[in-house]
């Protein structure tokens, strides 16, 4: 975990140079100050769509059937609850930035 807004005033000041996937808000407003900051590289949130990443959930599930098969509690998967859904859910996305633009999905309230 970092603290976003420091770790962009430390690129800005030219300290360090940074890349990221992931933003505080999500996505990442358009005017957001960090899309100007030289050093600073943003980056799609892609890798859970890379091979190797949907056989390592693959092999989560299959290890946790393997304890339920056995009468143990999973280990790995959890089941979705409001209170973390809620926390973790992504902004809509605009799409279609011309005149009109609308929601690419709506986010219901929890």
């Amino acid at each position: 975990m970092v603290d976003f807004d420091a770790l962009v005033a430390a690129v800005a000041s030219g300290h360090i140079v940074a890349a990221t996937d992931v933003s505080p808000k999500e996505p990442m407003p358009a005017d957001h100050p960090v899309r100007s900051v030289p050093g600073f590289l943003l980056s799609a949130h892609r890798a859970g769509a890379l091979d190797n990443a949907f056989r390592w959930m693959g092999e989560m599930v299959l290890e946790d059937i393997a304890l339920l098969d056995k009468g143990l509690v999973p280990q790995v998967c959890r089941r979705a609850v409001r209170e973390t859904v809620g926390r973790m859910r992504s902004s809509p996305v605009v799409v279609n930035q011309g005149q009109g633009a609308q929601n690419a999905h709506a986010t219901p309230d929890t």
